[in-house]
């Protein structure tokens, strides 16, 4: 006669290195989920830059004033950072 076998979940209860290797899997998981949304993040960042520099563009073509330009961006960008994008693009920030 064969003894029955303890179930898992009470193995796990009284043993602490299934404890610490469950915890260990749970803090892996997460560092996973965490890397994916830092990588995620990061992706949604270089669009909204992208997407920054091309209205900063616009406006500059459009005649808007750097300083104009650097206020209504909630002061994001540095009016140097503003003048490189448009440098980039071809626009002259130069006053006329």
């Amino acid at each position: 006669m064969t003894a029955a076998k303890p179930s898992k979940r009470a193995a796990t209860e009284d043993d602490p290195l299934a404890e610490s290797a469950k915890t260990f899997a749970t803090a892996r998981d997460a560092q996973a989920a965490a890397q994916q949304a830092l990588a995620d993040a990061t992706r949604a960042l270089k669009a909204a830059r992208a997407a920054m520099a091309d209205e900063i563009v616009k406006a500059a073509k459009a005649g808007v004033p750097q300083r104009e330009i650097h206020r209504r961006t909630g002061d994001i960008w540095t009016r140097e950072n503003i003048r490189k994008v448009c440098i980039a693009a071809g626009v002259d920030l130069s006053r006329k």
